[in-house]
């Protein structure tokens, strides 16, 4: 278990677990799908949109805090997925974006202090459950 720990998180840029709706351009089509885990160079959509290695695609989503994105991304690689895992994920992708815009970075980061706050303000928890 440490080692698959370990391999999700060999990433470039901390990711911040986030949920929330998006709509996906891809080839004049729109997706809707889920934005999750986010970073200021990227993002994982749960969705049923096929995309390819290479493929661009526009993102729009908006924050509980009211800001509305629209953002240029692409398909940077695709991994695959363990077959025992497969069920366990959901489909979708992730997506890279090359050049994000100030707003979107100050939103991160914001999310990210949100975040950290809550992981350090959380009461302390067992490792293992007391049983009685």
């Amino acid at each position: 278990m440490k080692r698959l720990v370990e391999a999700l998180e060999r990433r470039g840029h901390p990711r911040v677990e986030w949920h929330l709706p998006c709509k996906l351009l891809v080839d004049g089509r729109v997706h809707r799908g889920s934005l999750w885990d986010v970073s200021v160079r990227g993002f994982f959509v749960a969705t049923g949109a096929g995309l390819r290695p290479g493929a661009g695609a526009v993102v729009s989503f908006d924050t509980p805090d009211g800001e509305h994105f629209v953002l240029e991304v692409s398909v940077p690689y695709r991994r695959g997925v363990a077959r025992s895992l497969a069920d366990l994920l959901p489909g979708g992708v992730g997506l890279h974006i090359e050049e994000p815009p100030p707003a979107y970075l100050r939103w991160v980061e914001a999310c990210q202090a949100r975040a950290d706050a809550a992981h350090r303000d959380a009461p302390a928890t067992p490792a293992h459950p007391m049983t009685r």
